[in-house]
């Protein structure tokens, strides 16, 4: 029994090792398993490449941009100014053709506000839908065979004739009243051109200090004067001409009083005895007594 333990203990039997395989797995299972756990933690894994495409790098910038709230209100205000200047444009540009288009309209526009008359043959026009105007018969109601009798218009107010009679009056003294309305409108658009250049002309001639006389002399002048190109360009050019004209003079001044500053002092005046100067002299010696005060005194920048 001792020896039979000992085998037994010695080399296990197989029926025994097979039950525990089953159970607990083959010892080389286990110790292979174990050795990948382990050494798994401590192997680094390959890093895989990324492909970089143009996608990527849109999507990337996009969302960089989309992070800074300051740059996207920039680029709406952008965006929204140019939708205005483009609609602004668009604008322009359609009145610029509408413009076009009644400009060929203009001298009629013109004589309608001249002629009452033309305004109403206008706005009849628009009424009937460009039909062709009733005759006279149409417009009063007359029959077919009716025939004008003058003495009955002047008999009987209420008959045909009469309303025929007075629809001629009638044009004529509309037509008359027109006329005369226009006139007087003329009329009174030259008195008040008038009254404006009379105006005009007073105040020029209290600006300048002449007379009735001086003016009309230079109107006469004037008239009489054929405008050149030199006439355009000193008119155009007279307020650089007057301020040209008065810097030279200042210049010359302030030169003449350079040199009489210094102007050495004559010998009989070095001996003699020293006179009483005026006010004016006093003053003028003191505005030579500073370099400073002979420049600044017009103006002049060193």
């Amino acid at each position: 029994m001792a020896s039979e333990e000992k085998t037994t203990k010695g080399n296990p039997d197989p029926t025994q090792q097979a039950a525990e395989d089953m159970v607990f797995g083959s010892s080389e299972a286990f110790f292979e398993g174990l050795d990948g756990s382990v050494n798994g933690a401590v192997v680094e894994h390959p890093v895989e490449p990324v492909e970089v495409t143009q996608d990527n790098l849109d999507s990337n910038i996009a969302d960089t941009s989309t992070d800074n709230p300051v740059e996207l209100k920039d680029e709406r205000e952008n965006e929204l100014l140019k939708k205005r200047y483009s609609d602004s444009s668009r604008e322009a540009q359609n009145l610029k053709a509408q413009l076009d288009e009644l400009k060929p309209f203009v001298p009629v526009l013109n004589a309608m506000k001249e002629d009452s008359g033309l305004v109403d043959h206008v706005r009849n026009y628009l009424v009937t839908g460009g039909k062709p105007s009733k005759n006279i018969k149409d417009q009063l109601g007359l029959g077919e065979d009716f025939l004008f009798d003058s003495n009955e218009a002047m008999m009987d107010g209420d008959s045909d004739s009469a309303k025929v009679l007075n629809h001629y009056v009638n044009s004529v003294v509309n037509k008359r009243v027109s006329g005369m309305l226009d006139q007087e409108k003329q009329k009174s658009r030259n008195i008040q051109n008038q009254i404006n250049r009379t105006k005009e002309e007073q105040e020029f001639k209290d600006n300048h200090k002449m007379s009735d006389t001086q003016f009309q002399e230079m109107v006469d002048a004037a008239k009489s004067h054929k405008l050149s190109l030199e006439d355009i360009h000193l008119i155009l050019n007279r307020d650089k001409v007057a301020g040209n004209v008065a810097r030279s003079t200042r210049n010359d001044m302030l030169k003449q009083m350079k040199n009489v500053k210094g102007m050495p002092a004559s010998v009989s005046g070095t001996n003699s005895a020293k006179e009483e100067k005026s006010l004016d002299d006093e003053i003028f010696d003191g505005l030579l007594s500073s370099e400073n005060n002979l420049d600044n005194m017009f103006g002049e920048d060193k």
